[in-house]
């Protein structure tokens, strides 16, 4: 990827100063539960978000993790599945970037020396 100077929506400058975002997929799967005369699909999405300072220093490390569902359903298909996926993946992402730790851990990446400063 390009390195980028533009700002993002929250107020980070993106572009190439040693701060690294690694996200870890651990789960993404959608199960389906039939019932008597409709089915449900239950859908998990989880991941671990890490954020390291320049020179590769762990400043925060979390897991997070998102549930969504689509109930109710008369054919257990991929329609379905990826409705209550794309639930599930909302409902993960929202609670990283909503949680202030997240937030304050990209702030301290971006304030830290870069290594042999």
């Amino acid at each position: 990827m390009m390195p980028s100077t533009r700002n993002s929506p929250r107020g980070f400058k993106l572009g190439d100063n040693g701060v690294t975002l690694n996200i870890d997929v651990v789960d993404f799967y959608n199960d389906f539960h039939p019932g008597f005369f409709s089915a449900d699909a239950i859908a998990t999405v989880a991941f671990n978000v890490e954020v390291g300072a320049p020179g590769n220093h762990i400043v925060f490390s979390k897991y997070y993790s998102g549930t969504g569902d689509d109930p109710n359903i008369q054919l257990m298909g991929g329609d379905n599945a990826r409705d209550a996926l794309v639930k599930a993946f909302q409902e993960a992402v929202a609670s990283a970037v909503e949680d202030p730790a997240f937030i304050k851990g990209l702030v301290a990446a971006g304030a830290a020396p870069a290594p042999g400063a």
